[in-house]
């Protein structure tokens, strides 16, 4: 990632979902009753600079704790076994790890300067600061197991001083106020945490609470503006899968400097759903209906979080989807859906020493590239159910069969639920051609056949064609 200045959130645009799944960790105790979770009390002080965590362990948690990219950063690190009833004693730091001697269960306490890790590391993915207050992904500074039952769940409850604030993406734990937590496996990849000065707000949008936390600094936009904002993009959402796809989401709002793109955003999702969004301190609400990034990143909330190989097809549904969704409700019209298409999708044509898109990870390749699978899957799903189903069909029976990015999945598993829903094999025979190897594709032929033309420029329309069917069908108002 390229650092763009202490404000901004960095490199946004490159728009990484999630990081890619890890297997599960093999099990630290024998597949018995499901171990108890792991239970953190974090204590955020006045001055939001630091977390002061406490935690307790089950029976068979294992001699060796970690968490990523901020161990430079915490420091006493104590423990005590067996739990509330031994000695605190100083934890040994070896090769990134804290070896403790958890087997019989254990207390555990440690200080991690977020303060210092976001000045340090600047990084979105484990910790930065913006406008006073500090966002991180929970691994960064929750400690935990090397080695675990899979089945193990986690939990922390949040307090804070002063006037911080703290908002997480990960999912609450129902009865217990300021309580998040989910399954241990999903820690690597859980979504973003946010605290400090910022102001929280709840909007509920078709049995979906999102909440809205802003942070400090100068926007042109008020509230009322990103409100309608969100109801434009979960409108195309909605209309496209026929419901959103998770019922909480965390919305950060940052302000950005002028001279960076007008908005940037990324998404995390692996047991909760948290969206950053950079916003330009001078985007004004008119320019709200032509902006794509806010519906880009709820899509990718649609489906599970796949393997890295496959990142292309998270993206590529993501860039594809967006102008069609979008145009379902009426926010551009069917001329601008083909504009991007035609000027985007040489993009993601094979280059020399292509490998096919499981294995060549380029940005025209990710984005493009998964956006011509997409483009090509739905053709051929309309022409072989006589435009009956399309890719909306597939992607509607991936969110409604298999789940949404709250979860992950393989890649296999993802196009057996879209094929089941459309009737006919298309993602996997498509898979099975582009996967892993190179082809390039006819694209003129294929804007010959839509009757879609490039006239100077304008996109224009030859109702003559012999699929105009489905070029019509393809961002049809709903």
């Amino acid at each position: 990632m390229r650092a763009v200045g202490a404000i901004s959130l960095i490199a946004l645009t490159a728009c990484a979902s999630r990081p890619a799944a890890t297997a599960d960790k093999s099990a630290a105790t024998a597949r018995g009753v499901a171990p108890e979770a792991w239970a953190y009390e974090v204590e955020v002080p006045a001055d939001g600079r630091t977390l002061d965590v406490t935690a307790t362990f089950p029976t068979g948690s294992g001699s060796a704790f970690e968490l990523d990219d901020a161990a430079p950063f915490t420091e006493k690190v104590e423990w005590r076994a067996p739990a509330s009833t031994g000695t605190w004693q100083g934890a040994t730091l070896r090769d990134r790890a804290w070896l403790i001697a958890c087997a019989a269960g254990c207390d555990l306490r440690y200080r991690v300067r977020m303060g210092d890790a976001a000045r340090a590391l600047r990084d979105m993915d484990s910790a930065m600061e913006v406008h006073g207050a500090i966002e991180s992904t929970p691994s960064t500074w929750i400690l935990r197991p090397t080695d675990f039952d899979p089945r193990s769940t986690y939990r922390f409850h949040v307090h804070t001083g002063g006037d911080v604030r703290f908002a997480t993406g990960v999912r609450p734990v129902p009865g217990a106020p300021d309580t998040y937590g989910g399954r241990a496996i999903d820690l690597e990849s859980a979504p973003y945490t946010v605290f400090g000065k910022l102001r929280t707000r709840a909007l509920v949008r078709t049995g979906t609470t999102i909440e809205v936390a802003t942070l400090e600094g100068a926007l042109a936009l008020d509230d009322a503006a990103i409100d309608r904002w969100i109801d434009l993009a979960v409108r195309a959402v909605d209309a496209y899968y026929g419901h959103f796809p998770v019922s909480r989401l965390l919305l950060v709002v940052a302000p950005i400097a002028a001279g960076h793109e007008a908005v940037e955003g990324r998404t995390l999702a692996n047991g909760g759903a948290a969206i950053l969004l950079g916003v330009s301190e001078h985007m004004t609400a008119e320019e709200i209906p032509r902006d794509w990034v806010l519906t880009h990143e709820m899509i990718h909330l649609t489906s599970p979080a796949l393997p890295r190989e496959q990142h292309w097809l998270e993206e590529g549904i993501a860039t594809y989807v967006e102008p069609i969704a979008r145009a379902e409700v009426g926010t551009i019209a069917p001329e601008e859906v083909w504009r991007g298409l035609v000027d985007g999708l040489p993009n993601g044509e094979p280059g020399p020493g292509d490998q096919g898109l499981d294995n060549t990870h380029t940005w025209g390749r990710t984005y493009w590239g998964g956006a011509m699978f997409c483009f090509l899957a739905d053709l051929e799903i309309r022409k072989r159910t006589g435009n009956r189903a399309s890719l909306e069909t597939a992607l509607r029976g991936v969110l409604d069969g298999l789940g949404s990015g709250e979860i992950r999945a393989s890649v296999d598993d993802l196009l057996r639920a879209g094929d089941r829903a459309t009737g006919v094999p298309v993602l996997e025979e498509l898979h099975t051609r582009l996967g892993g190897k190179a082809e390039t594709v006819d694209l003129a032929a294929l804007w010959s056949e839509l009757g879609v033309r490039d006239a100077g420029g304008k996109i224009t329309f030859d109702d003559a064609a012999p699929a105009t069917a489905i070029r019509r069908s393809i961002g049809a108002r709903k």
